[in-house]
């Protein structure tokens, strides 16, 4: 009895330091693709990354400043769009 929780327990320990050893591998090869160019990319590209870089925008410009540019970028987006519907339909024409 006493041998079966022995051994049960030196199982448990060495499955735990195996874990120990796989996780420290895991958060070295994350560590090492953040530091990259390619994964500071895609985590920008991410929803989490987008929302925290509009966060700190908003967080670095104040709310009022970057709506003015919001609504200033979408007024160009929207007259560039009228121009572009224009041009193509003088071009049918």
């Amino acid at each position: 009895m006493m041998n079966d929780l022995r051994a049960r327990k030196e199982l448990l320990l060495t499955k735990a330091e195996l874990q120990r050893i796989r996780f420290r591998h895991e958060a070295g090869q994350l560590r090492g693709s953040l530091t990259t160019r390619s994964g500071l990319l895609s985590m920008a590209a991410s929803g989490a990354g987008k929302a925290l870089i509009l966060g700190a925008v908003v967080a670095f410009l104040g709310r009022g400043r970057v709506m003015g540019m919001a609504s200033g970028a979408l007024t160009a987006m929207s007259i560039a769009k009228t121009v572009l519907a224009l041009v193509s339909n003088f071009r049918k024409s």
